[in-house]
């Protein structure tokens, strides 16, 4: 078991993203999240950092100060530029030229997080109680991934239970990361490799 902070953008990463992580490592981890907007994150002052770089860097000392074994930082890109990638990958950096090493996997979902989920749609249908022949879309190619998955729960015999509570942390946890078509493009794969490749020292000594 390890302890983690996480970074996103809101509840909806807080319910989905701790388990998406202990699927993906395969290891029982305990968490602490902040979404990106909370006047918690302060920004440390480097020159030549944007302000997400910033705030990534305030949270790994924040982290290392409170004893904790990493960090996972994700963070989505409407855009579908990179740049918001980018800007955490400098911030980590920073922060290693004057630290030592702590893991932090980082992640850039693309739209948003839900595009992750919906990409098995094996594990929609499963938690979401509907036909195996029920239609998911891709994620890749449509308006909103976010609205896809919120219509498939509507229509769903679990829609009286709560998406961000009961739902999304069930999809999450039951992902196959190889049955995610789109994992490339969403930018799952990236993530998935990078969250191994940080935590590999951690996942060695708890193996």
């Amino acid at each position: 078991m390890i302890r983690i902070q996480f970074l996103g953008e809101g509840s909806r990463d807080e319910a989905a993203a701790p388990p998406l992580v202990e699927n993906l490592l395969g290891l029982e981890i305990i968490t602490t999240f902040t979404a990106w907007s909370s006047p918690s994150i302060q920004r440390f002052h480097q020159k030549g950092l944007s302000k997400l770089g910033r705030k990534l860097m305030f949270a790994l000392a924040r982290a290392s100060a409170d004893g904790l074994q990493g960090v996972v930082a994700i963070i989505d890109d409407d855009q579908h530029d990179g740049e918001r990638l980018d800007a955490l990958k400098a911030g980590r950096e920073a922060h290693r030229r004057n630290n030592a090493p702590m893991p932090a996997a980082l992640g850039c979902a693309i739209p948003h997080f839900e595009a992750w989920l919906i990409d098995d749609p094996a594990a929609v249908r499963e938690m979401l109680k509907l036909p195996g022949n029920h239609p998911v879309p891709p994620p890749v190619g449509m308006s909103s991934p976010k609205e896809a998955l919120h219509a498939l729960y509507n229509k769903s015999p679990r829609a009286s239970d709560i998406l961000e509570r009961d739902v999304l942390p069930e999809i999450a946890r039951r992902l196959h990361l190889n049955r995610c078509n789109q994992r490339i493009q969403t930018g799952l794969q990236r993530f998935a490799d990078d969250l191994r490749s940080e935590f590999k020292d951690l996942l060695d000594q708890n193996s």
